[in-house]
Order: structure tokens, then C-alpha cells, then sequence
């Protein structure tokens, strides 16, 4: 369990589901934890939480070598339809997540995000956005 919001401090988070991952490394490093979302602010979050040597040696060994992110077929001069999974992924991502934005400028921040389809896609719905990325790779 959580004790408290890592977004904005609140205590009691609700338990939504298992993390999934889908491969041996990845079950080995988040198999145990959940995530949790925070009523005060919305944000999910997995726990437990892995350190920083175990995110580094999974995204090392599972993320990258296993060409999960996309880099071998990226080409930033054909984005946002350079990988259409990737694209309709987004595209799916904002259709569910949009409904629950209510500002018609909001600040919108993506943690993990890869090469950005997901901000693409809401900054389509609210071109006032202000968009963040922030990628560990």
C-alpha cells in the first residue's frame, strides 16, 4: 500500500488492479506491486514502488532489448503516423482520458512517454494545452 500520493501528498489511494507486464523480467521486478489512484488528484501509481537500480535494469534488459518502445521503426519526419500502433494507441489513450479534463487549457504531463503519440493526440483535443514530456530513455 501507498501511504500517501506522490502528486499531491493526499492519504488513502484506491487499490484499481495488478500492474501487467508481460514479460519474465518485468513480472520479477513489478509482479507483486498495484496500482493505486488518488482521489484528490487523479494520479495512478504503482506499489510498491522499484528503486531506481531496478527500473534502470529493467528498462536495460526488458524495455530496450526487447524493442517494446518502439525506436526501431521511429521516424520523427513521418511523426505522429510514423508507427501507426503507437498512433491509435494514442489516439485511444486521449479518447479515454479527455473526458475527465475540464479545463480548457490544461496542463497536461506524461510520464513515460515514449516518443510522445499519447501528448500528440490530447494536444489535438485541447490545442491550448500546455504539454509535458518527461522519458527516461
Amino acid at each position: 500500500m501507498i501511504d500517501s500520493c506522490l502528486g499531491c501528498g493526499q492519504q488513502g489511494l484506491r487499490r484499481v488492479r495488478p500492474y501487467r507486464t508481460d514479460s519474465r523480467h518485468g513480472r520479477n521486478v513489478l509482479g507483486g506491486s498495484w496500482l493505486y489512484e488518488c482521489s484528490g488528484c487523479g494520479l495512478v501509481q504503482a506499489a510498491p514502488r522499484p528503486d531506481a537500480r531496478e527500473l534502470n535494469d529493467y528498462y536495460s534488459v526488458d524495455y530496450r532489448r526487447a524493442g517494446y518502445y518502439g525506436s526501431d521503426v521511429a521516424d520523427p519526419t513521418a511523426f505522429p503516423k510514423d508507427n501507426l500502433f503507437y498512433y491509435n494507441r494514442g489516439q485511444s489513450i486521449a479518447d479515454l482520458v479527455a473526458p475527465r479534463v475540464r479545463a480548457e487549457s490544461p496542463r497536461i504531463l506524461d510520464i513515460g512517454a515514449g516518443f510522445g503519440h499519447i501528448l500528440y493526440a490530447l494536444g489535438e483535443r485541447f490545442p491550448k494545452s500546455r504539454r509535458t514530456a518527461i522519458e527516461f530513455s
